[in-house]
């Protein structure tokens, strides 16, 4: 696949990954406020709807195959760089741990498992990081605009800040518009007009 192709493949993934994203964090944050700490003696935790999980898993899916399609045009500029290869590897060991202790709860524990927090802190901590450095990776190799590579940026370091029991979700927001306009600008070379070739030559 050429890079032109594999930029609009991207690009596309991108997109749905991004409208899946941002959807998911504002339906979450219509529900109830859930408990932080010590409230949650006396209040229940807030849980995402069905609708939300699917988006969210929808959205982890598209990422991950636009951000390998990235990685791997960088790759191709010989841009890849030690940034780049620590930060997909710990974007992998992030959701990783995120998929392990959601399966382990959702499998052995009915949705309550104690050890939840020793994965998700880690996992979430890692992932966050391995986007940051994936972000500046694809930010210095050009591979997509400099304003694209600076909101994918700034929405991976604002997901430090999110919390899903709280408003504070709303801060995933910007992360998934980022991703949503970093496909459409991929996918707009699909539009760009190329010159016409020249026509036969009329005689005088």
């Amino acid at each position: 696949m050429d890079d032109t192709r594999l930029a609009q493949v991207a690009g596309a993934c991108a997109a749905v990954g991004g409208s899946a994203w941002t959807v998911a964090s504002i339906m979450h944050a219509a529900q109830p406020r859930g408990c932080v700490g010590s409230e949650c003696d006396y209040l229940p935790m807030r849980s995402a709807s069905t609708g939300t999980a699917v988006l969210v898993a929808l959205a982890a899916v598209m990422m991950i195959a636009c951000g390998t399609s990235l990685l791997l045009l960088v790759r191709r500029r010989s841009e890849l760089g030690r940034a780049g290869v620590v930060g997909a590897v710990a974007c992998g060991l992030g959701i990783g741990a995120l998929a392990l202790a959601a399966g382990v709860q959702a499998l052995l524990y009915d949705g309550d498992f104690p050890w939840m927090p020793a994965f998700v802190g880690p996992g979430v901590a890692a992932l966050v990081l391995g986007l940051a450095l994936v972000a500046w990776t694809v930010l210095r190799s050009r591979v997509v605009p400099t304003w694209a590579g600076i909101g994918l940026l700034v929405g991976a370091v604002l997901l430090l800040g999110t919390n899903e029991q709280t408003a504070a979700v709303l801060l995933a927001v910007p992360f998934g518009v980022a991703w949503l306009a970093t496909g459409a600008a991929l996918m707009r070379r699909r539009h760009e007009v190329t010159p016409a070739a020249p026509g036969p030559a009329v005689r005088a």
